[in-house]
């Protein structure tokens, strides 16, 4: 486990991939969602130290590898290659709509590093 992450988990994606996230829990109650995108080169790691920061002002840390990045690395191709680039833009969405469901009325803002 990360550092700083509570949990580190997967969700399971349309296509039944499991993306790898590390999640930050609010230290008092949440007050808004964010799902954190990593750049290129990179992985849900580089969220550590601001997912704990984030947290402790109350927000819910949602960092997530990309496909073929960090812990979600798709099986038969090398790491930083996936079977489908548009599928970073629906597994986006996807990350967003999850946890939409479970923040009913939170602010949901998407965090990216380049």
């Amino acid at each position: 486990m990360c550092l700083y992450a509570d949990s580190e988990e997967r969700f399971k994606m349309s296509d039944n991939f499991g993306l790898f996230y590390r999640k930050s829990s609010a230290k008092n109650q949440a007050e808004r969602v964010i799902p954190c995108l990593h750049g290129i080169e990179s992985h849900s790691g580089a969220f550590n130290f601001m997912g704990k920061q984030l947290s402790d002002a109350n927000s819910e840390v949602y960092a997530f590898d990309r496909r073929g990045f960090g812990n979600s690395v798709e099986p038969g191709l090398p790491r930083g290659d996936t079977s489908d680039f548009n599928r970073h833009m629906t597994d986006l969405k996807e990350v967003a709509d999850i946890v939409r469901v479970n923040y009913p009325g939170k602010n949901c803002s998407c965090l990216h590093t380049a």
